[in-house]
């Protein structure tokens, strides 16, 4: 399943600001996007730095990162970057096209 470029990017700079590898920094925001219930394939941008505000400090400390601040900062100028909004599925343009409203 193809991934946002959005978890891409958080991963890779947690990957490269801490002591996590690879699949832990991808396992740890995995876990915690599942928590609230957000899919790698489809997370926003707006949803991702919702997520690195009020769930990865905490995740990232229990993992023993040290310098959090600075990776999450890292990390949400790597998701503003890559910025994505995921397109409306076929339900929402259908009702929004009944409701008049153009996307």
């Amino acid at each position: 399943m193809k991934e946002s470029p959005v978890f891409t990017a958080i991963c890779e700079v947690i990957e490269e600001t801490s002591s996590l590898n690879r699949i832990a920094a991808r396992g740890t925001v995995r876990l915690v996007m599942k928590e609230v219930g957000l899919e790698v394939h489809d997370v926003t941008s707006r949803e991702m730095l919702a997520l690195l505000d009020e769930r990865m400090p905490r995740a990232l400390r229990a993992c023993g990162v040290e310098n959090v601040d600075r990776v999450i900062e890292r990390a949400r100028g790597a998701v503003k970057e890559a910025g994505t909004e995921r397109e409306p599925d076929s339900a929402e343009r259908f009702f929004d096209a009944i409701a008049g409203r153009t996307r």
